[in-house]
This record gives C-alpha cells, structure tokens and sequence, in this order.
C-alpha cells in the first residue's frame, strides 16, 4: 500500500495535496507562545506548575519557548484562568449513515464530488468559522417530507 493511499469500506482514498495546503491552513490557526501570552498566564502557569510538581508530574511538563506550538495542556490552564473550569470545548458530530452513503454509491464522481466537500468543509470552511468568532446554537429537525428545517435556539454571541 502507498504511504498517501487508504483503502476504507472499499474505496481508495489517494491525498492528492502535494503543496500541503491543508496541512498549512490548519496550521495558520495553531495558538504559539508568545511573550505576551507568558507574562499573561505567568501566575496560572506557576500554580498549575507546583500543582503538577506536588502529584509528582514536574516531568512531564511542556516546554515553553518562544513561536512553538502550544500545548492543550497549557490551553487548558487559560481556559481555567478565564472560565473557572480547564474544559476546552464541547463537540457533538452524527455521522450516522456516512459509511452507508459511501458504500452505496454506484457513481464515483458522486463520492468523489462528496470527499471534496467534506475535504474543503475541513480544510477552509472550519477554519473561516473559528475564526469569525461568532456561534449560535441551532437544532436541525426535518419537517413532514424529510427536508431539513433549522431552528434557532441560542442567540449568536458577539
């Protein structure tokens, strides 16, 4: 098998991206150290350091250094700083049916148009949400024909 090839419910996947560009723009939005970001959190940090320290974890400490990636670890550490509670986030995904759609699928030009999607929705549309900031909590129902309808429940956060 090709290092770039995955064969998956009887299909082969081939990465096509030679530049990399989804690596990259996946990457555009990593959090790094920054000074700023030390000198921020630098009362957190210590805390969290000694409560590590204290459970005997002082080993397995992330670094920190100036434009490298930071850690959950330590993105947890802002969260409690900001939010009172070291949680990150909450995700929910239904794929129901998604395997089914693959293997039913008689035209490869309709997979193929669908492995786009998910592969742009991943790859641009995520990263173009993260960052408008804004989210409203919506419940998608479907109404007496099996169409989709959308239903607002939270109001968008600005």
């Amino acid at each position: 098998m090709q290092e770039n090839r995955l064969h998956v419910m009887g299909y082969d996947w081939q990465l096509t991206d030679s530049n990399n560009a989804f690596a990259a723009t996946m990457t555009k939005a990593v959090p790094r150290w920054t000074r700023q970001l030390d000198e921020r959190y630098k009362s957190h940090i210590e805390e969290y350091q000694k409560e590590k320290k204290k459970r005997g974890q002082e080993k397995t400490l992330e670094k920190r250094e100036l434009d490298n990636v930071i850690s959950f670890e330590y993105l947890a550490v802002f969260a409690k700083a900001r939010t009172g509670t070291d949680k990150l986030g909450i995700l929910k995904m239904d794929v129901d049916g998604l395997g089914e759609f693959f293997r039913t699928q008689k035209d490869r030009s309709t997979a193929a148009d669908f492995s786009q999607k998910l592969n742009r929705f991943f790859s641009q549309d995520l990263y173009n949400l993260l960052q408008t900031g804004t989210f409203a909590a919506i419940r998608v129902q479907k109404d007496e024909d099996g169409d989709p309808v959308t239903e607002k429940i939270i109001e968008e956060n600005k």
